[in-house]
């Protein structure tokens, strides 16, 4: 392995000493981590899963996220996904402050601000911090600074003396990529529509007031409306108003009203203002927007209010306490630490939840449990159960409410399925891990449900049933994914075993674990690979499993995935899976092979993959595969590789970091070398904690030896109970490797229902 800057103070790796005590832990955070694409994260000021995610937005077509480095900033907006593909969502409630005259057109939008070239809006001054983002808005000097509270948005803006003082108040804002026409579905890809605003208000109710509600339709996973209400609030009059939509003017005034698609305020200040401005916003109704800038700013200044919202940051960041390791990898592990906490958007109990009430906190913005659930929601599970639970209890309430369990929950409705539905993973790993204060009889029957109802819509519920239990397998009958969906379908069922087994029901767990086994139903001995299969039996003619991929998204075989790095993918029984390989070398020599010809990706589906050389006896050369993938990270702009993916980015790092990685759907970990001499950290509220340490010898890129609660281990895996008994795991490491942990494998997955 090459001198990365992951080894280059070996001093500092060992013992920490150059580790500042002074520095607090949102100090260590990088906002701009991964903005660009493909990471698509958010700069601007966020709370853990608040409703405001405020930032700057770029000219169109836009990322996903609105925002890239070193491009034209025209507005800010106060909702945004973070980290997705796709369309992108929401970019609703923009602000755009500008001096000189505007812009006025006879089309919609009918006044815009006065900028020649895109060029000149290119800010070269951005400052990104926890709660905190400034710049000045070029061409105009205007001075603008971000913060936010859960459901409002914190503006100061900084005119140049002598210089008119003008904003625009954009209802009708949507993030738009430009892949089809506003408002159209893109072609070949039925989950992604360009956003478009499709009605609302907007309403002056005094000098110093603008509320309105603005519906909106569109964006990645599904074609629902949805509106968004809001209040904006300055602290200084406006002298002059106008207000449009798409069907055109209307006068200045108090109390006038424009309706319709595409509504939107010109606002005018006394010149050279110091403007600050509150953004309140709801999913249920202005009363609610107007309520949250009562309740969240109630007098308090802007610097009150971006001190109160790191002190809140530093709650979620502080129970991870860090030594050793580079500067450069604390500030990555902080980092995505809070990137884990943007996502899903948190609706409170019977508060922003406009369908319904039923005293269950609800979460929205689930942009997809297909991601998350590969390790984000196995971190939640150890490190923040009382979270984890809210979440499933949240998932169960949409299924009581909607008939069906999400996997994506998008702008308060169920969006696109990549695969099956993921939450048949969550509820048996939760399960597995003892979380309590779920319904898992109640989960047992909607999982259920996927697996033995057709849906109206198998977009966005349950699955493609008719083949997979008619034929066993799904058969090139599906248009997208017949491959991967199979493998993934078999291993739902599996987790459906397991979740049965722990209630008590043995006859679905046999059921379900028959089932799992149809996983080889599409294993071709031949091309030593899953391949696809039409509905006579035979084999997809002239299919190559080593094919790279170019559309992936789009491929009929595999998502996201050629066929044989899918072929990874048998999590019931990687045991299984080697001995149809011939066997240990043999199976090392493919996955170095998948690695050696760039097939590997950190992305959702091939995480694990590293590991799969430790189920082979060689956690060395795990080792060394896991450490190569997190020297990719880094806190600049580019620090991700591929799109965050709700979390699924970020858990990669932060487990791996520490020396551990989780199987999703089981009870286990797998071991690797960390980054870090020591971590401590708290598991949520159950008094329980757990330190991992570690001692090197030169660069320690090898474990050479392991203590599990002070008792030596000889294997590369724990189990969740044995973590949480020990509470402490301490790795031995060096520059060269022995034989530890080759010879007691990972345990085997696919057992008889008796021994479950």
């Amino acid at each position: 392995m090459d001198d990365m800057y992951f080894y280059r103070n070996l001093n500092q790796i060992q013992d920490g000493k150059n580790m500042s005590k002074q520095k607090s832990f949102s100090q260590y955070v990088s906002p701009w981590m991964g903005v660009n694409p493909p990471g698509h994260c958010l700069p601007g000021p966020y709370m853990p899963f608040g409703m405001v995610k405020l930032g700057p937005d770029r000219s169109f077509p836009h990322p996903t996220s609105g925002y890239q480095k070193k491009a034209p900033i025209v507005r800010f907006s106060h909702t945004h996904v973070a980290g997705t593909g796709g369309p992108g969502r929401y970019g609703n409630i923009a602000v755009s402050p500008f001096t000189g005259e505007p812009r006025r057109v006879t089309m919609p939008p009918y006044f815009t601000p006065p900028l020649q070239r895109y060029i000149d809006a290119v800010p070269d001054d951005e400052k990104a911090e926890v709660g905190y983002y400034a710049m000045t808005m070029r061409p105009w000097g205007v001075g603008v600074e971000l913060t936010c509270t859960q459901h409002t948005g914190v503006h100061r803006y900084r005119y140049p003396k002598g210089k008119p003082a003008w904003l625009v108040v954009d209802a009708a804002s949507v993030i738009q990529t430009g892949r089809a026409p506003s408002g159209h579905f893109q072609e070949c890809e039925m989950w992604d529509t360009q956003p478009v605003s499709i009605g609302g208000y907007l309403e002056i109710t005094s000098q110093n007031e603008l509320v309105g509600r603005s519906d909106l339709r569109g964006g990645w996973g599904h074609d629902k409306c949805y509106s968004i209400y809001f209040s904006v609030r300055s602290d200084k009059p406006f002298v002059e108003s106008t207000l449009a939509s798409d069907g055109g003017l209307l006068p200045s005034g108090a109390d006038v009203q424009v309706c319709g698609p595409g509504c939107r305020a010109l606002l005018r200040f006394k010149s050279g203002t110091e403007l600050n401005l509150h953004v309140g916003i709801s999913f249920v109704s202005v009363a609610n927007a107007r309520a949250s800038i009562d309740r969240e700013i109630a007098g308090r200044s802007f610097e009150d209010i971006r001190n109160e919202g790191v002190n809140e940051w530093e709650r979620w960041l502080s129970p991870f306490s860090l030594k050793g390791g580079s500067e450069e990898q604390r500030r990555v592990f902080y980092s995505l630490l809070y990137r884990l906490h943007c996502m899903p958007t948190d609706l409170g109990v019977d508060d922003e939840n406009p369908l319904w009430k039923s005293g269950v906190r609800q979460f929205t913005d689930c942009c997809c449990l297909w991601d998350s659930i590969r390790n984000a929601n196995s971190f939640f599970h150890l490190f923040y159960p009382e979270l984890s639970v809210d979440m499933m209890n949240s998932f169960l309430d949409i299924a009581d409410h909607t008939g069906w369990l999400p996997d994506a929950h998008i702008a308060m409705h169920s969006a696109y399925m990549q695969s099956a539905c993921a939450a048949d993973i969550l509820f048996s790993e939760a399960a597995l891990k003892g979380l309590e204060g779920v319904d898992y009889e109640k989960a047992l029957r909607y999982v259920r449900k996927n697996n033995e109802v057709l849906p109206k819509d198998v977009f966005v519920e349950g699955r493609y049933i008719d083949d997979y239990n008619k034929l066993g397998y799904l058969s090139t009958n599906v248009p997208k994914g017949c491959v991967s969906r199979h493998l993934e379908y078999t291993y739902h069922d599996w987790c459906i075993a397991q979740l049965a087994v722990i209630l008590g029901d043995k006859q679905t767990a046999e059921k379900y674990l028959g089932n799992s086994k149809r996983i080889w139903n599409l294993w071709s001995s031949a091309k030593k690979s899953f391949m696809p299969r039409n509905p006579d039996g035979s084999w997809l003619k002239g299919f190559e499993p080593w094919r790279n991929v170019p559309e992936g998204w789009n491929d009929a075989s595999c998502y996201e995935g050629s066929t044989i790095v899918w072929s990874m993918n048998v999590f019931q029984d990687f045991h299984g899976l080697i001995r149809r390989f011939g066997g240990p070398v043999k199976f090392i020599k493919v996955l170095d092979r998948i690695f050696d010809e760039g097939l590997f990706h950190i992305k959702e589906t091939r995480m694990h993959i590293p590991h799969l050389y430790t189920y082979a006896g060689r956690p060395d050369l795990a080792a060394e595969r896991v450490l190569k993938n997190l020297e990719t990270f880094n806190t600049s702009p580019d620090g991700l590789t591929d799109n965050e993916d709700m979390g699924c980015q970020s858990g990669y790092f932060l487990w791996q970091s520490m020396g551990l990685y989780p199987i999703y759907g089981q009870a286990i970990y797998m071991l690797s070398p960390p980054l870090f001499g020591s971590v401590e950290t708290k598991l949520g509220n159950t008094g329980k904690t757990l330190k991992i340490s570690a001692t090197r010898k030169g660069r320690g890129k090898y474990i050479v030896g392991a203590n599990l609660g002070g008792k030596a281990i000889n294997r590369a895996w724990v189990t969740h109970s044995e973590l949480l008994e020990a509470g402490e795991i301490h790795f031995k490491l060096a520059d060269k490797p022995n034989d530890w942990g080759r010879k007691e494998l990972p345990p085997n997955a696919m057992l008889p229902v008796s021994q479950c």
